[in-house]
């Protein structure tokens, strides 16, 4: 049987990697996303084809949708690694077997996820920090909009230029 004290070290130690992997994938979609609209602008301004930024866009909304269901389960990962942390800290028995637990919960399905979640927190509703709601939900839908406007408003302009016609 293993002991609280290695328990707890290996939830802390657990919970950190995958605190940095959110972290790290946050980073991640948020620099690609900002390059690649920024350098579909370009081509927009410098072209004027405005088809020419679809294979920014495509892509581009595409990863937002990847960037929203990654984060949402990197960020339910670290929910539940949090919830055992206090859950031991409050004096619950977890029995030593964290990986395994761990690794049960990550097959589990969004649903699934949720309801252990609610069950261990002891709330029907998930309550999440104001900045993992805006970095993991707004910020996606906020990219996926700024593509959708780029291509409009381009196809837009592009049509009102004498040499378009």
């Amino acid at each position: 049987m293993v002991d609280r004290n290695q328990t707890i070290s290996s939830l802390f130690s657990l919970w950190s990697i995958q605190n940095s992997a959110l972290q790290s994938f946050r980073t991640i979609f948020i620099g690609v996303e900002t390059v690649t609209l920024s350098l579909a602008a370009a081509v927009g301004l410098l072209s004027q084809y405005w088809y020419l930024l679809l294979p920014f866009a495509v892509p581009g909304s595409l990863l937002a949708w990847v960037w929203r269901k990654v984060v949402r389960n990197r960020g339910y990962d670290d929910s539940y690694l949090r919830s055992q942390i206090v859950g031991l800290e409050n004096g619950e028995d977890l029995s030593g077997e964290v990986l395994g637990h761990f690794l049960r919960f990550q097959k589990q399905s969004l649903k699934e996820k949720r309801a252990e979640l609610s069950a261990r927190t002891g709330s029907a509703k998930l309550e999440f920090s104001r900045t993992r709601t805006v970095l993991d939900a707004w910020l996606p839908v906020g990219f996926f909009l700024s593509w959708v406007f780029l291509v409009v408003l381009y196809y837009f302009y592009r049509q009102s230029l004498p040499f378009a016609r």
